[in-house]
C-alpha cells in the first residue's frame, strides 16, 4: 500500500471512529496539531478535546457523513463531509457541508483545515 493510501486509511479511520463514538482517536493525532474550523485554530490534544465539547454544547448530538476523500500527494488528504444537527438552544436542525484537508507527518495528524467548498480545500491542499 502506498502512503496515499495509508493517509486515506488513516482519515477514513479515524471519522468513522468520530462518528461511532463521538471522539477523535487521539493516538492518531500528533501532539501539536493545529485542529483549523472555518471560525477558530485549536492547538493541541487539549485543542482537540474543547473542539469535540463546543460541537457538542452547540448541536447536541451531530451525524457526520463522508462524502468524498482523496489524497493529495504523499502528506495531505481531502475529505468532503455533510454534518446534520440540531441546535441545543432553538432546536432548529440544519446541515452543513464542509471539506477539509488534513495534513500528516510520520503516520499522525499534525494540521487540519476547514474549507466551505471541495474546491477550496484542494486548492490549499495543491498549494
Amino acid at each position: 500500500m502506498s502512503t496515499a493510501e495509508e493517509n486515506v486509511e488513516l482519515i477514513t479511520s479515524a471519522w468513522r471512529e468520530l462518528v461511532e463514538t463521538g471522539n477523535v482517536p487521539l493516538d492518531v493525532v500528533h501532539p501539536d496539531v493545529e485542529w483549523g474550523t472555518q471560525l477558530e485554530t485549536y492547538h493541541g490534544h487539549e485543542g482537540v478535546r474543547e473542539w469535540q465539547r463546543s460541537i457538542v454544547s452547540i448541536l447536541g448530538g451531530i451525524d457526520i457523513e463522508m462524502t468524498g476523500v482523496e489524497a493529495v500527494g504523499d502528506d495531505k488528504v481531502v475529505s468532503e463531509v455533510e454534518i446534520k444537527g440540531q441546535a441545543q438552544m432553538t432546536g432548529i436542525e440544519g446541515a452543513v457541508r464542509a471539506a477539509t484537508v488534513w495534513t500528516i507527518r510520520d503516520g499522525l495528524l499534525i494540521r487540519v483545515e476547514s474549507f466551505s467548498t471541495r474546491e477550496e480545500a484542494m486548492r490549499a491542499a495543491r498549494s
